[in-house]
């Protein structure tokens, strides 16, 4: 009998073992499904969370569009046609003399045209001569004056020269497209 409950609990020992070795096994596939299944939920909420982000962006710029196209119209407003800008280099002419500089402004390279989003602009050099101050003077009242020419300085070299200073300014001066170049005509 001795013999038979030794088999037996042998048996019972190795039930109990194969249990054990069958729910580690079936644990960590399980385990192993849960970690892949857990990291794709983490991907799938990282995507979400881009996509809204991605949704969120589009409708505010959806919403700036019409601001900022509205606001391009304004600004055209301001803006002379490229004809009207044969009078520009007189202006700084004019108002260089005023502040008693000797200014002497020519166009240079071929104008940008303008589109439907952008301004177009074309290029001039500025050569001037006279005190530091007057210099000052004359773009004070380029940047402050509401002229309608709008003006960027994209190089200003200035050096002594004699008893004043003499001045090469670059820059562009920007436009808008013509009464025929909107209607299309």
């Amino acid at each position: 009998m001795s013999n038979r409950f030794t088999k037996q609990l042998w048996i019972n020992i190795g039930i109990i073992i194969g249990g054990f070795v069958v729910l580690g096994i079936g644990l960590s596939l399980f385990g192993s499904d849960i970690t892949a299944k857990s990291a794709q939920v983490v991907a799938d909420k990282m995507l979400i969370a881009q996509r809204t982000s991605s949704v969120t962006n589009l409708a505010t710029l959806k919403a700036t569009a019409a601001q900022a196209d509205e606001f391009f119209k304004r600004m055209n407003l301001f803006l002379p046609v490229q004809d009207q800008l044969f009078s520009f280099p007189q202006y700084l002419t004019t108002l260089g003399s005023q502040h008693q500089l000797i200014v002497n402004v020519a166009f240079q390279g071929a104008p940008t045209q303008p589109t439907q989003t952008r301004a177009g602009s074309i290029g001039f050099a500025v050569d001037l001569t006279g005190s530091l101050n007057n210099i000052k003077a004359f773009f004070s009242d380029i940047e402050s004056r509401g002229t309608k020419y709008l003006v960027n300085f994209d190089a200003i070299d200035l050096s002594a020269a004699g008893d004043g200073y003499h001045g090469i300014i670059n820059g562009r001066v920007f436009f808008q497209a013509g009464p025929s170049a909107q209607t299309g005509q």
